[in-house]
């Protein structure tokens, strides 16, 4: 099993290799995502042990370095990206990156930026602020704070003691299994973050 993994893993960082383009970028969705797809597949590349040399991963590092992102999915991506480098010379970067996204934080959420709060893009929001923190960037008590409270509005509430209860993609929406998976996980970062006098949200 463990070689059918590493085999998987291979051929998948085959593929990523192969389809970078010359600019060091990927292309998908890249009419609208522009850093965002360039991003993810880094961060699967260099998670998936592409040492931060390789040439591919230089490319596609000063691509992302071209525009800021312009989507909270785009910047959540290329914040886990930069991050897992685990490279200095990129901390102020980071922190830069960071600083903007958590600016994009409105109705205690994340939105495109554009447009509702939705528990996709707050995910993303959520995921790259994490690795920001864990990389030493300060993020205010209050954004985790907001963020929790605004994801238990995703969340109807329970018909009976031991009914199910998960997350819709925006409140009063249909819920489904990815989006509560992502709403747990907003949750459960949010819990990390948070100082534990301020994990009790029912005390605000």
């Amino acid at each position: 099993m463990e070689e059918r993994i590493y085999g998987a893993i291979d051929r998948g960082i085959g593929y990523l290799l192969a389809s970078q383009e010359l600019d060091g970028s990927w292309k998908e969705h890249g009419d609208k995502y522009r850093n965002g797809q360039t991003a993810l597949s880094l961060y699967a590349l260099v998670k998936s042990g592409l040492p931060g040399d390789h040439q591919a991963v230089r490319r596609a590092v000063e691509y992302l370095r071209c525009q800021p992102p312009a989507y909270t999915y785009s910047a959540g991506c290329q914040l886990l990206a930069l991050c897992a480098l685990n490279d200095e010379r990129y901390d102020p970067w980071i922190s830069e990156l960071a600083k903007e996204l958590e600016s994009w934080q409105t109705d205690m959420g994340f939105a495109y930026p554009q447009g509702t709060v939705d528990v996709s893009n707050s995910q993303y929001g959520a995921l790259g602020l994490w690795a920001a923190a864990r990389r030493g960037v300060e993020i205010r008590t209050r954004t985790w704070r907001d963020l929790a409270m605004r994801m238990m509005r995703h969340q109807p509430e329970a018909s009976g003691a031991y009914a199910a209860a998960g997350f819709a993609y925006r409140p009063g929406g249909p819920v489904t299994g990815s989006r509560t998976v992502a709403g747990l996980g907003v949750l459960g970062i949010c819990a990390d973050q948070l100082p534990e006098s301020s994990r009790d949200l029912s005390l605000i």
